[in-house]
């Protein structure tokens, strides 16, 4: 990480060590809640996948690995927490301060050398970093951008086609998700921004970039999921009336589109 501007470290205020300010379990809340979420829409677009329509196609098995990342990514920050994370950097005493190294030396390897100027605040003039924040913003942005690209065509598309109502109230649900999603991704790059740019609080604010992330992604899952359970739900719901689209295919004009199996 960059080193903090000498302004910046001097409006630090004196490191509370007996009561410092914490921001408390949401992280843990939101991160478990979204990822149990998230892991029964998928659970159940499995079964659908092999129980109802006896096959699964490669996007059915990238759920599955994206469920995996996200147990990782909820686990590691959460475990963080009880290593400084959510906490002011300020407030962070010796010993955790050399948790973060070790941390750091383990997964930051090469970053910069030396290797110690990736968390020590105190100014190196010889360090050199690779430009981490750079990267990073660079990622977000991206990701934000097509996450808007992807949310205007599917609007674009799907909105041509004739929905009875109730189908047309769970696609606005479906959009209404999606764009959460993008304002999660919007927060995560204030964030992220505020990190290199502003406070350099890593510990404090990368808390609620992950929180953010965490949204993120698992809406990204849940939106990808729910559609292919509509064959469940008509099967065991069926007074909710969904008789949509055919299997496989859905005209739009002269122009035919394959539509999400789950929409079947």
């Amino acid at each position: 990480m960059r080193t903090p501007p000498p302004e910046v470290i001097a409006s630090w205020p004196k490191p509370n060590y007996m009561n410092p300010s914490y921001q408390g379990p949401q992280l843990l809340i939101v991160s478990v809640t979204l990822l149990v979420c998230s892991s029964i829409l998928v659970g159940l677009r499995l079964w659908v996948c092999l129980q109802m329509k006896r096959s699964a196609r490669w996007d059915d098995w990238i759920m599955i690995a994206a469920v995996l990342f996200i147990i990782r990514s909820t686990v590691t920050p959460n475990l963080g927490t009880k290593y400084g994370w959510g906490y002011h950097v300020w407030d962070l005493p010796t010993l955790r301060y050399l948790s973060w190294g070790i941390i750091s030396l383990i997964l930051s390897w090469g970053l910069c050398i030396p290797l110690r100027a990736y968390w020590d605040t105190s100014p190196y003039s010889i360090a050199e970093c690779s430009d981490e924040q750079a990267r990073t913003l660079a990622f977000t942005k991206t990701n934000l951008i097509f996450y808007i690209i992807i949310l205007i065509l599917t609007v674009s598309i799907l909105w041509k086609i004739q929905f009875p109502i109730r189908e047309r109230l769970v696609f606005i649900g479906l959009m209404s998700l999606g764009i959460v999603a993008c304002a999660a991704s919007a927060v995560r790059l204030y964030y992220a921004n505020r990190i290199y740019n502003v406070s350099y609080d890593i510990t404090w604010d990368a808390y609620q970039l992950w929180l953010w992330v965490l949204v993120e992604i698992n809406l990204a899952v849940i939106c990808a999921s729910i559609p292919t359970i509509r064959p469940l739900v008509r099967r065991y719901l069926p007074q909710l009336g969904f008789k949509g689209f055919n299997c496989n295919h859905d005209n739009i004009g002269d122009v035919t589109i394959t539509v999400n199996r789950g929409f079947a």
